[in-house]
């Protein structure tokens, strides 16, 4: 013991061997813990003057590490949780699960609502209960979703939570990103006095637009034409700046989106999972959130009296125009913040609206001679969410604590037909006017 730096605690002890009658003395006791990678094990043993092994290790190593081997297999579970081959000269240790694995489509999936595929097995996977599964790439297309992580060998299920169908090409490469365990948050006493806060990202005023600040093909359309565009684009300025402080304005009626559930049944709060991002991913995450909540998409629930009843996992992705780059190498404008609501989806009730389809989408744009096109900024956070629907929205940030939405977000079910209502409102008279 002296030789591996162990102290010896004084222990005079007899120990009792396996045949239930022979006795020895013993010299002492050790307690100490054994590491290998993420596997750390306890070891408590008396220590005898002489032994026919180095070490045993008997039930209380046994019961201390919830040991269970698997003699058929040749394989040795560790608490419940790490799964390691049997090693001898020839067989070298096992490696440490690593952070992420990928997985590759070898055919062509079509994955209807409410249903799951089956995405190819890898035989190693992260050691954690729950894994990030999203395409490498990011496609918008194809959304990110969380699953349970499979045994080694079995396949991983990708399940469309949404109310469209998903299209997966084939050799469609997906990333299987370990889940950070973290604990529900316990609720935390109120404080008498309201925490301050800085005042909303506001931007700054821009000049009023002309017909060559617009792309328009002035070619084909009269001069009033022309300045009934570029009036409308003035008027409605505020929804295309970077101004996400007050959302829908209600001038064309109030419109609040909430939540249906299906049942009196309701999610339950459980173990939180959270991407293992490098330090510099986790601060980048947390200013992007910060950000969110100094213009009123997120807030602090003792602010607002708000008990959270249930956090979703969320992330950061790179934007169409950054795929090229890595997460850590992104600006902030040039990322996505992205929550699985999945758990609260599940209990949720699909709220009738027109189905959607590519094939619909060019018809109607076949229908028309001319097009006009918009990019509504943030278009899902522009929709005010029911105050008492704030309790199922709570999301974690990396340094803060938790916060909750107080808009709609992407992935939550029936912020799309939400969003078609919406715009209903402003435009549809500009719409019936000029047909």
């Amino acid at each position: 013991m002296s030789q591996l730096n162990i102290p010896i605690l004084p222990n005079n002890q007899l120990a009792l061997l396996a045949d239930d009658k022979t006795k020895m003395a013993s010299l002492g006791e050790i307690d100490i813990t054994l590491n290998r990678g993420q596997i750390s094990c306890r070891f408590r043993a008396l220590v005898m003057k002489t032994l026919q092994a180095d070490a045993f290790g008997g039930t209380t190593f046994h019961e201390d590490n919830d040991i269970q081997g698997r003699i058929k297999t040749r394989q040795i579970k560790i608490h419940n949780k790490f799964l390691l081959l049997q090693t001898n000269d020839t067989l070298p240790l096992p490696q440490t699960s690593p952070n992420h694995t990928f997985v590759r489509t070898s055919a062509a999936i079509v994955l209807h609502p409410d249903s799951e595929a089956h995405l190819p097995a890898t035989a190693n996977h992260p050691n954690t209960p729950t894994i990030s599964v999203i395409p490498d790439p990011p496609n918008s297309s194809i959304p990110p979703t969380i699953c349970n992580t499979p045994l080694p060998g079995d396949p991983i299920l990708y399940r469309n939570n949404g109310n469209s169908p998903i299209f997966i090409p084939a050799k469609t490469t997906f990333k299987c990103l370990a889940m950070v365990q973290h604990p529900p948050q316990e609720k935390q006493p109120q404080s008498s006095q309201p925490k301050s806060h800085s005042q909303p990202i506001r931007s700054l005023p821009t000049q009023p637009l002309t017909s060559t600040d617009l792309n328009i093909n002035t070619a084909v359309l009269t001069h009033n034409q022309v300045q009934q565009i570029v009036d409308s684009c003035n008027a409605n300025s505020s929804a295309f700046d970077n101004d996400l402080s007050g959302g829908y304005n209600h001038k064309a009626g109030r419109h609040f989106a909430s939540l249906r559930f299906k049942s009196e049944a309701r999610p339950e709060a459980k173990t939180l999972g959270m991407p293992n991002y490098s330090r510099k991913c986790a601060t980048m995450q947390q200013a992007l959130m910060d950000q969110l909540e100094a213009q009123g998409v997120l807030a602090h629930p003792h602010d607002h009296n708000i008990q959270v009843r249930l956090i979703s996992p969320s992330w950061v992705l790179q934007k169409g125009s950054a795929k090229h780059k890595k997460l850590q190498d992104c600006k902030l404008e040039e990322l996505r913040y992205v929550v699985a609501f999945n758990a609260l989806n599940d209990h949720l009730l699909p709220q009738p609206s027109k189905p959607s389809s590519a094939i619909k989408a060019l018809k109607f744009v076949a229908r028309w001679k001319y097009h006009i096109f918009a990019d509504l900024q943030n278009s899902y956070f522009q929709i005010h969410l029911a105050k008492k629907d704030w309790c199922w929205t709570g999301v974690m940030t990396p340094f803060k604590g938790v916060r909750v939405f107080t808009r709609a977000g992407q992935g939550l079910l029936n912020s799309e037909a939400e969003l078609d209502e919406l715009l209903e409102r402003p435009w549809r008279p500009h719409c019936i006017r000029h047909l």
